[in-house]
């Protein structure tokens, strides 16, 4: 047992002085958490996680592998995988057809009907795989570093420097395929993205919240409105004001919000969610734990302070 886990995770970090958050629609929320003290989770701390079309959450973790139904849980072992229960998982994810994949061991795997196979892209995936990601398009998309790996029926692509000199590097961090079909990528060096006719939008030299930010998260609305979390390619600041969160409207025009303009409670921004039934949206920051935000002008903050959150860092959100 590491003994470091059971220490309380410390107060929340707020730099946002003129926000008072009342937090009105707390009391409409439910919380409950688990742990691997109160369940069976093997562990703690997730950072890859996917809720598939059956409405099974699949947490991955260093420790293992386990899915939850709401309320029972049904761990990953060497009677139902290849693994041992403890094994680490890198990144999993749930596609189009409700086949999941992982990311393990350095190896790919696709998860049909509980039946685990392995892919052989791994001679695509030398520098190892940070993210599976699932878009819009059907496509299952791979960020290394060493460019993005794009898999649909078992036709592979990669896009790197060689194939598209306008990438500000080949570190792919992010990547997202929007409604208008268009891709996103945030890079170790800044974001681009390439429309349907494989034309290249760079923003390192552009007027807009993007210019020398990496994309690390991308979330849209039912309108076209898409929101980008941003993290500075050239600063290591907690508290960068050109970090938060960028919206680009369906019309074109760009708003950026951070701890200073908006009632955001710090600018590092980890994960966005968009809900459509609520029609709200939610930050996972790195430091303050869940952000409510209605898209008008109604900021909360749900932390460990003022809310049953066990935390103040959020990796994911689904």
């Amino acid at each position: 047992m590491d003994l470091t886990e059971l220490k309380p995770p410390g107060d929340p970090i707020v730099y946002n002085k003129k926000a008072i958050y009342t937090n009105p629609s707390l009391k409409t929320y439910e919380f409950t958490v688990w742990t691997k003290y109160n369940s069976p989770l093997p562990d703690n701390i997730s950072r890859s996680c996917t809720v598939d079309k059956s409405d099974i959450l699949w947490y991955a973790t260093a420790s293992g592998l386990t899915r939850f139904d709401g309320k029972n849980f049904d761990p990953v072992n060497e009677f139902n995988s290849p693994f041992i229960p403890s094994t680490a998982i890198g990144s999993i994810t749930a596609d189009e057809d409700n086949n999941k994949w992982a990311y393990v061991d350095n190896n790919i795997y696709k998860i049909v009907d509980d039946k685990w196979q392995s892919y052989d892209f791994n001679k695509f995936l030398t520098s190892g795989v940070t993210h599976i990601l699932n878009s819009s398009n059907g496509k299952l998309l791979f960020t290394t570093k060493d460019g993005l790996v794009a898999v649909r029926k078992d036709k592979v692509i990669v896009l790197n420097k060689k194939n598209i000199p306008q990438l500000p590097s080949n570190d792919i961090s992010y990547a997202y395929v929007d409604s208008r079909k268009r891709l996103w990528m945030g890079t170790s060096k800044g974001s681009v993205m390439i429309d349907e006719n494989f034309f290249v939008t760079t923003f390192n030299k552009s007027n807009t919240p993007l210019k020398n930010m990496s994309i690390s998260d991308v979330a849209e609305d039912e309108n076209g409105n898409l929101y980008f979390s941003l993290v500075n390619c050239n600063n290591v600041s907690d508290d960068d004001d050109k970090e938060g969160i960028a919206v680009l409207k369906k019309g074109g025009n760009w708003l950026h919000y951070n701890d200073k303009n908006s009632g955001m409670p710090s600018n590092r921004v980890n994960n966005i969610l968009y809900d459509k039934f609520e029609h709200v949206l939610w930050l996972g920051t790195d430091q303050s734990g869940i952000v409510r935000f209605n898209l008008k002008d109604g900021w909360e903050n749900y932390n460990n302070v003022n809310s049953s959150a066990p935390g103040h860092t959020i990796y994911q959100l689904v």
